[in-house]
């Protein structure tokens, strides 16, 4: 069990205070809803799951319907986890709850929980839709920093900082293990 030091520091601020455990729910579930609308746009209902070994692991892939000229393209999803079989068993059931969502975030926001700038959020949204965190890339960094605050169930302090780039890390392994990579370079996307 994660336990918060809520003391004040040495300069008078509190260094974190504990979220209501309401708040650190609904924090949960917008990550899970986000992670299944993720899903369903990232792979069309027409296609199918599928899994294939490598080296002694399994991982899912996803293949597409065939396109205009007639060929199906592979993707991958991620490797073979109790959590990914979960979404994609209720891919098919799931259905876009933008409002819903737009209703969590809104709460969570009230509640002193930062979301990106729009800016940094314009570029996370098209890193993902290049599937750039589908091949294992993380943020890190000031924005991760601010996400912490709902994983953790607690509002950190300077949660307010900003800073004008956004950090990313990738395992390249995992990219060249599972032979797949993004199709637009990073500079484009």
């Amino acid at each position: 069990m994660l336990k918060i030091n809520c003391n004040l520091s040495p300069t008078g601020f509190i260094v974190a205070q504990r979220l209501p455990l309401p708040i650190h729910t609904l924090y949960a579930e917008l990550v899970e809803r986000c992670a299944l609308d993720r899903l369903v746009s990232d792979f069309p209902v027409g296609g199918n799951f599928f899994t294939k070994t490598n080296r002694g692991r399994t991982y899912w892939y996803f293949r597409e319907a065939a396109g205009e000229n007639g060929k199906r393209h592979d993707r991958y999803v991620g490797p073979d986890t109790a959590e990914l079989l979960h979404h994609i068993q209720e891919h098919h059931q799931a259905k876009a709850s933008y409002r819903e969502r737009r209703t969590l975030v809104t709460t969570l926001q009230r509640a002193g929980l930062r979301p990106p700038d729009t800016r940094a959020g314009k570029v996370l949204e098209a890193l993902a839709d290049a599937g750039v965190f589908r091949l294992r890339a993380v943020v890190v960094g000031t924005i991760a920093y601010q996400a912490y605050a709902g994983l953790l169930g607690v509002l950190l302090a300077n949660r307010n900082v900003m800073t004008g780039d956004l950090d990313l890390a990738q395992f390249q392994s995992v990219s060249i293990a599972v032979d797949d990579r993004g199709e637009t370079p990073l500079v484009e996307i």
